[in-house]
């Protein structure tokens, strides 16, 4: 059973790290993992690369540049709908980005 606090990167890395072929099919088709954990589609336009670190090669994932970020300005609609709350008529289109940072340093 999933833990309801668990964030989906931790969700999908504890069940990878539990079976060998989920953790192959993420490695070779991480769209088709994704869009099941999330449980609709992930924009064509963004791609995924799935990677493993091993104990002689640690990832750096540094962030978009600012200037690769799409513009998040809010039209007047959605001001107004924010300073009085958010009502049904508000409609917003939502970026999603996960940054991944983990480096494990093991010492023995």
């Amino acid at each position: 059973m999933s833990n309801p606090n668990q964030t989906l990167e931790e969700r999908i890395i504890a069940k990878a790290m539990n079976d060998e072929a989920y953790k192959q099919q993420l490695m070779s088709n991480p769209r088709l993992i994704i869009e099941q954990e999330l449980g609709r589609s992930w924009p064509q336009e963004v791609e995924i690369e799935v990677v493993q670190q091993t104990k002689k090669k640690v990832y750096l994932v540094l962030p978009p540049n600012t200037d690769e970020l799409p513009n998040q300005e809010l039209s007047e609609q959605q001001l107004e709908a924010v300073a009085g709350g958010v009502g049904a008529e508000a409609q917003t289109t939502p970026f999603c980005a996960v940054v991944i940072f983990s480096i494990a340093v093991c010492r023995r």
